[in-house]
């Protein structure tokens, strides 16, 4: 407060009356020991404790007087006063006459009936109708008459003029065609010369004694493959990458009583996406790619930009998803980018985190920079190779392998997550780390 008005009550007594709503009056304040609080002032940063129980206050903004007990601040405004009782009930009203029933009006006169109309005349007789032939000024025709009336003559029409004669048109004269042997069992058949030359292809090659396809198949050691771009595969144990005709093997890995299956590449995807950015071989050396397969960041391996989804942005992908909701990603039609939760099955079918890496590696290439073997037994035929990685240099090649996922937290624009297997150990496991590093990719069949 500014200042303090010391007060006083007149005969010892301050008189406040209250009256529903109605402000509080204080009368007959004379000075002595009662505080008013100024306009604008709160009582709420008053002190009211111990110190100065039964000290009073009189607050100008609301015109109403406190007391403090101690604790807080009291209000001497009154309660309201008792409802007044219920008025009496008035009298009911006299009900009103009824009115009088008014008088029924007279019936009106009958009509007089009408008089009955006189019959029609009878219609006279129709005229029968005859024709006969009738001549005139060369014509010949029909009159037709009825009774007496001549109602009408029909004339015979005229014969038409004779055609024109026919024009015969000699036909075009036939194209010459030739044929050309490619010499791989392809022929085509040429017709005609330019524009309006026409060609079809015959293929003639065989397989022992079976005729095939040479854009389809393909004849080896007197078997004949599928065809990937000219490369022979299996589809039962082999993909055909169309996109650039690599062919990869696959390995379908189960459970000990296979109730848990999938089927894996059992090679490193080397599909090239923005090379030298997005994926790259190690040490960029192509003999490497050959190898290991391609290295990626994290956006090339999802099917995305590095604006799009690399260090630094929050990833959507729910644009690349299939129905299953998986991420296709950089792998081949009808396969994806596995998420980390068809990692870790991979990892329990072969027994757990503990072991799962020995079973996975291959048996030979596992050997630290001091001749240290760590080889896999390669159980299931996955291969997995020591192809190291690129975080700021190349580095790992040897004894390190690490598989991207397609798991990542909405909420980390920074990182993701992968698989890594190592050369000092049996163990596989899971780590996140920086979407930019460069590592393997391994694709799952849909």
């Amino acid at each position: 407060m500014d200042k303090k008005i010391l007060l006083a009550f007149a005969a010892s007594t301050l008189m406040l009356a209250a009256c529903g709503d109605d402000v509080t009056e204080v009368t007959n304040i004379q000075q002595s020991g009662l505080a008013v609080l100024e306009k604008g002032e709160k009582l709420s940063e008053q002190v009211c404790d111990s110190a100065n129980v039964g000290e009073m206050l009189f607050v100008t903004d609301s015109s109403e007087a406190f007391i403090c007990d101690g604790e807080s601040w009291q209000t001497l405004k009154g309660t309201d006063g008792a409802n007044g009782k219920d008025g009496a009930n008035g009298k009911d009203g006299i009900d009103g006459k009824d009115g009088e029933k008014g008088a029924d009006g007279a019936d009106g006169n009958s009509g007089n009936s009408g008089k009955d109309g006189k019959n029609g005349d009878d219609g006279k007789n129709g005229s029968s109708c005859t024709a006969k032939s009738v001549e005139k000024g060369g014509l010949e025709g029909v009159e037709i008459s009825c009774g007496e009336t001549v109602v009408d003559t029909v004339w015979n029409g005229k014969d038409g003029a004779d055609g024109k004669d026919a024009v015969i048109m000699n036909g075009k004269y036939g194209v010459s065609c030739f044929a050309k042997d490619d010499g791989n069992g392809i022929l085509t058949v040429t017709c005609g010369e330019g524009d309006e030359a026409t060609s079809t292809t015959l293929y003639k090659a065989l397989c022992i004694n079976k005729p095939y396809e040479p854009t389809k198949s393909v004849c080896l050691g007197g078997r004949l493959y599928e065809s990937c771009g000219g490369m022979p595969y299996e589809s039962k144990k082999q993909i055909c990458d169309t996109r650039d005709n690599q062919v990869y093997k696959t390995v379908k890995i189960c459970n000990a009583d296979e109730t848990s299956c999938q089927i894996w590449m059992a090679e490193n995807l080397n599909y090239s996406v923005n090379p030298g950015e997005q994926s790259l071989c190690y040490d960029d050396d192509a003999e490497n790619c050959d190898k290991y397969g391609r290295l990626y960041t994290w956006a090339a391996a999802v099917g995305k930009l590095e604006d799009e989804c690399g260090v630094g942005h929050f990833c959507d992908l729910n644009d690349v998803k299939n129905e299953n909701g998986e991420v296709q990603g950089v792998c081949p039609e009808g396969w994806h980018l596995p998420d980390i939760t068809e990692w870790k099955t991979l990892i329990d079918n072969l027994g757990g985190e503990s072991e799962a890496g020995t079973k996975l590696k291959t048996a030979s290439g596992w050997v630290d920079n001091t001749g240290v073997d760590g080889n896999g037994t390669d159980d299931y035929g996955f291969s997995a190779l020591p192809a190291g990685n690129r975080i700021n240099e190349f580095d790992f090649v040897g004894y390190f392998t690490f598989f991207w996922s397609a798991s990542y937290d909405e909420d980390d624009d920074e990182e993701a997550s992968y698989l890594f297997l190592t050369v000092d150990g049996p163990a596989a496991e899971y780590e996140n780390n920086y979407k930019d590093y460069t590592n393997s990719v391994r694709c799952i069949k849909d």
